[in-house]
């Protein structure tokens, strides 16, 4: 805390072993209170010149209760990197509700972070699909934005207006493309909603098969500014050693990269393995 409130630290991670070593997470873990992380992190964000400092903030917890949350999203005024792994939740520790990202009373409590470059959401419940784009709209340096193995078992499905792409207000018109956007286990209509982000490379990893051509074939205006699209490579069986699982997709997202003009590769990782590829429920 010394060198934190002489404003000489930049960086700053605090982590949970389980949430970092374990590939998936457990319901048990909506109920373990981290309390020496909380006391930590309110302590940084009560010191003016701590805050000031801190240009990187990575944060892996089990939960985060209210005051905390608050904190987060508006008291570190010069960050540049934020990364948050599962810590936002749909429920706080004590049954209190966090809220989703932009629900009404939660969108104004976000302070539009100006040198924010870099936002990372991995397996956060509160991670509504459709409130992504709000995100992306207030923080108008954004250029690398990860959203992995987000959302909740009650999210509702909820599409962008038919002429979202022509309206004055469209999101693409309104700032640059991302740099890079990582997607990772979306459904299509989740896909859909996260396709009015502009950017110019699209890395696509651990989403079902046929979720993300029956996007692209239910708009073909998602994503615009669109030059790049990474995709993960089709693997053999491990019994047949064959690939028949998504040639037909990876044939149609080839077809409509070069009706687009887009670059496709293979290339792309999985950040996070999810407990069931077909379900929007994480825990």
């Amino acid at each position: 805390m010394s060198l934190l409130e002489r404003g000489t630290i930049q960086s700053l991670g605090i982590y949970s072993l389980m949430v970092v070593q374990r590939g998936l997470g457990s319901w048990d873990w909506n109920y373990i209170n981290p309390a020496a992380a909380y006391h930590l992190l309110d302590n940084v964000a009560s010191s003016p010149k701590a805050t000031a400092s801190i240009k990187k903030l990575d944060l892996a917890w089990e939960t985060m209760p209210l005051h905390t949350y608050d904190l987060v999203r508006s008291k570190f005024i010069n960050i540049q990197s934020l990364s948050v792994r599962r810590a936002f939740r749909v429920w706080a520790f004590d049954d209190r509700e966090l809220g989703r990202l932009w629900d009404e009373g939660q969108a104004q409590k976000w302070k539009p972070y100006t040198n924010l470059t870099t936002l990372n959401l991995i397996d956060c419940s509160n991670a509504y699909a459709p409130h992504i784009p709000k995100l992306v709209r207030l923080f108008g340096s954004l250029q690398h934005l990860l959203v992995s193995t987000c959302g909740y078992s009650t999210d509702k499905k909820a599409y962008p207006d038919a002429d979202w792409h022509s309206t004055t207000d469209a999101l693409w018109k309104a700032r640059q493309p991302l740099d890079t956007f990582h997607m990772e286990h979306m459904l299509d209509w989740e896909i859909l909603a996260l396709g009015v982000i502009p950017t110019r490379k699209l890395i696509t990893s651990n989403i079902h098969t046929g979720h993300l051509s029956h996007a692209f074939n239910e708009d073909h205006q998602i994503f615009p500014g669109l030059q790049h699209l990474s995709l993960e490579p089709l693997l053999p069986d491990l019994e047949t050693g064959e690939t028949t699982d998504g040639e037909k997709e990876h044939a149609f997202l080839e077809e409509f990269c070069k009706g687009r003009s887009v670059e496709l590769s293979k290339d792309a990782s999985y950040i996070k393995r999810s407990r069931d590829s077909r379900s929007t429920f994480h825990v």
